[in-house]
């Protein structure tokens, strides 16, 4: 990078901790869910732990794929097909979508619920209902969507903490941190400690942060980091040291 951009000076880090140092902290574990892809990355003192951190395949495209297939299954009078209707779904996804606390529930209780109207580009109103919160579910339980196995983002958090060493799991549990966009979503905080609770003793101490710019966590991370003093002295490669001592 330093070539082809040719920058002043450059320093690499990875984005779940950048996005761990914009809470103000250095160790916990960090859940990033975006567009493509998930991760779990748990961080002791400023460094991520390669061997517990965890990858999900599952994210916000997902989601949005799912919330089509729900729609063209239901009764609206529209069928989404197009790659304009993807960018339409997804519109409706991030401003109707919805975690529910409990899932069969929500289920029950939406049948006399008159949901939600979205106005699409051509004018035409549609009813939003269950389907608010059934594109969501799959983030708790993936065997929604086909071909796909394994757990959810509270098993892959779990798991990245029962990786690392016994001493610093407390501070992980009491540090869960969410990054992204895909954890914007209403109810998500609640459902995630929901799903954890069920998964420890009762007398594990455990705290969620949600920070409200999560979706920008990682650039706000970075730009705490780069304006601290020690950063400019220690921390990046200026153009001048590269030229004289090369990328090795």
């Amino acid at each position: 990078q330093l070539e082809g951009f040719a920058p002043s000076s450059m320093h690499i880090t990875n984005n779940p901790t950048l996005a761990l140092f914009s809470t103000g902290r250095t160790t916990g574990i960090v859940l990033e869910s975006g567009c493509g892809v998930s991760y779990s990355t748990p961080i002791f003192d400023g460094y991520a732990l390669p061997h517990a951190t965890l990858r999900v395949d599952l994210a916000g495209k997902d989601l949005t794929n799912n919330m089509i297939n729900i729609l063209n299954t239901s009764d609206h009078g529209h069928s989404f097909t197009t790659f304009y209707d993807h960018t339409i779904v997804r519109d409706i996804k991030e401003k109707l979508g919805y975690v529910a606390l409990d899932f069969d529930q929500e289920l029950r209780a939406s049948s006399s619920s008159p949901g939600s109207f979205y106005e699409l580009p051509d004018g035409q109103m549609i009813i939003i209902n269950n389907e608010r919160f059934q594109c969501t579910e799959p983030l708790f339980r993936p065997s929604l969507l086909d071909n796909r196995s394994g757990g959810g983002l509270h098993d892959a958090i779990y798991c990245s903490i029962m990786k690392c060493d016994e001493d610093i799991r407390p501070d992980l549990f009491r540090n869960i941190v969410l990054s992204g966009g895909s954890t914007l979503f209403p109810g998500f905080s609640a459902r995630l400690h929901k799903e954890i609770s069920s998964l420890v003793p009762a007398t594990t101490k455990m705290k969620i942060i949600s920070p409200p710019h999560r979706k920008y966590a990682g650039w706000i991370g970075a730009s705490m980091l780069a304006s601290l003093p020690t950063f400019h002295a220690n921390l990046w490669v200026s153009r001048q040291e590269y030229e004289d001592n090369g990328p090795s």
